[in-house]
């Protein structure tokens, strides 16, 4: 499967035109995507880039808060089919994560498409009750999982083994645990096990950039003082073995968006 995530940027209609030309000239079997508008919505369904997709507005009862309305979504091609589209009820911003089934082989397999909250829009405490409700959802799934997401998390880090982080009355604690050695889930970030196999990679990165991050998927800061930052993730769990994983930021945000395109080929083992 190769696995594909993706922080559109909220859009009208000629922004998701730009977006799915890129969509369109890239590989990819299932998609989750992310800040996705209701027109941009319409526009990747009118494109038929996909040959099964799920919408979080379209499943969400009520009127999601704010007012720029948008969530997430989940496609698929190539074969791979969507089935059991749910949001996770219970989540601030409900209406930003949604899980589905495909089949990989003979397995079922879950995916899942999550937009974490903003803490500075949003506060503190709302955004860890969003990495509580993602922890609770996983420790109930059973199987392989899939998670493609935009974590809104700060990780400079160039380490390749993550660290355990003690208990405290950090009220980030549970965001920083949830990239953790000592974290609440059974997923692993599958940059990590990519450049892991893939020294030579890894070094080139630490000349590149020896301040960090591994990877390039979102710039924060000013425009006078720009940091380079990795807000965006593929986690899979014990089921799979990551064949490689690559992070589009220059592509993807010539299309439009603000955020890098996070691509990861994965085999389930057996």
């Amino acid at each position: 499967m190769r696995f594909a995530s993706w922080n559109l940027r909220y859009c009208g209609v000629e922004g998701a035109r730009r977006r799915v030309d890129y969509l369109r000239s890239i590989d990819w079997d299932v998609l989750a995507l992310q800040e996705v508008s209701r027109r941009a919505g319409e526009v990747i369904k009118e494109s038929g880039i996909a040959e099964s997709e799920a919408y979080a507005l379209d499943l969400f009862e009520t009127i999601p808060v704010g007012t720029r309305h948008h969530g997430a979504a989940l496609l698929t091609c190539n074969g791979f089919k969507l089935s059991a589209p749910k949001l996770i009820l219970g989540l601030p911003k409900a209406e930003r994560v949604l899980v589905a089934k495909t089949t990989l082989g003979d397995t079922h397999t879950t995916i899942a498409s999550w937009h974490a909250p903003n803490a500075a829009s949003e506060g503190v405490v709302t955004k860890m009750q969003g990495y509580q409700g993602i922890v609770d959802w996983l420790g109930g799934s059973s199987g392989p999982i899939v998670l493609g997401f935009d974590g809104n998390h700060w990780n400079r880090t160039l380490d390749l083994e993550l660290k355990h982080v003690p208990d405290s009355a950090d009220p980030w604690l549970l965001e920083n645990r949830f990239f953790a050695a000592n974290s609440l889930h059974r997923m692993r970030d599958a940059v990590l096990d990519h450049l892991s196999a893939h020294p030579q990679e890894y070094e080139q990165i630490k000349e590149l950039r020896p301040q960090g991050p591994l990877a390039v998927s979102y710039i924060r800061g000013s425009k006078k003082y720009p940091v380079e930052d990795r807000f965006d993730y593929v986690f899979v769990s014990g089921e799979m073995e990551v064949r490689s994983c690559s992070y589009d930021y220059k592509g993807a945000t010539a299309a439009g968006s603000d955020h890098a395109l996070v691509t990861a080929d994965l085999h389930l083992r057996q």
